[in-house]
Formats: C-alpha cells, structure tokens, sequence
C-alpha cells in the first residue's frame, strides 16, 4: 500500500506536501516556523472520502528538534486525535515555542474498518526546516523567506 507524493514544494524555507495512497486518503501537511509568530508550527490534514466503507481514522502529527549535543532527534510535541467521519477533512497541529534549530515532523494516518481491523497505515515526513528568530513569517516579504539576518 504504497504512497505517491502528488506535491513537495518549498515555499521560503517552509514545506508544504500532500500525499494520496491505495486507501484513499488524502493527507497534506506543512511545516513552519513564524506563521503563528513566535512558534514552530506542524500543521496537516486528512481526509478518508474515497475510502468506500465505514470506519475511522487515527492522524497523528508529531513535531521533532534536533537537539546538536545529543546529535539525535527529539520530541518536542505531538497530537493526536480519532476521527469517526470519515467524508470530511480534519485538521490537527503541534505548536513549540520558536528558538533556532532544526525541525522535522512526522504525520501518520492509520485508517481502520468499522471492525477496528487496520486497513492501510500512512507515515509522511517533512524536514528539517532551519528555524531562524525573529521568528516571523512575512507572506509576499523579503527573499530570505520574511526572517530578517
């Protein structure tokens, strides 16, 4: 049950991608630092519609920091949530305070029947993103993705 990558595109610095798989979820998702000023900001969404049965749907978006003296990846927040509507598009984010390091994010989609048996299992990730203070996006600002050096 693979997936295809339907877009990657860097915007500033900042990621967006959206992604389709077999079961016919869409999920989409993107990884900021500074559109809520002052924060780091995993954003995504899922939405099962093409999936013909009923069911439900577990997203989860976990927001990781690249922690330099450990020289390993650390969780810094993550949300979860179950969605029992499978026709509709659901939201869920994780915010952290903005300081400068590296971001990554991992977004997961585990669509199950309505017997709770696992239909197809979805993990995308995106990053790492360069966080920079001030941490403000500016949208339409300066080359350097609205951050000021």
């Amino acid at each position: 049950m693979g997936a295809a990558v339907l877009a990657l595109a860097p915007v500033g610095g900042h990621q967006i991608a959206a992604t389709a798989s077999s079961y016919k979820c869409y999920v989409s998702d993107s990884l900021y630092d500074g559109l809520v000023p002052g924060k780091v900001q995993a954003a995504g969404s899922v939405d099962c519609s093409g999936y013909g049965g009923r069911g439900s749907v577990k997203f989860t978006v976990r927001l990781q920091r690249y922690d330099a003296q450990a020289k390993r990846w650390m969780n810094v927040k993550s949300k979860s949530r179950r969605y029992r509507t499978l026709r509709a598009r659901h939201g869920l984010e994780a915010l952290t305070p903005c300081v400068v390091a590296k971001f990554r994010a991992t977004y997961t989609a585990v669509l199950d029947n309505a017997a709770g048996a696992r239909v197809s299992t979805n993990v995308q990730k995106l990053g790492p993103l360069q966080a920079h203070m001030p941490c403000i996006f500016t949208i339409g600002g300066s080359p350097t993705g609205g951050r000021m050096r």
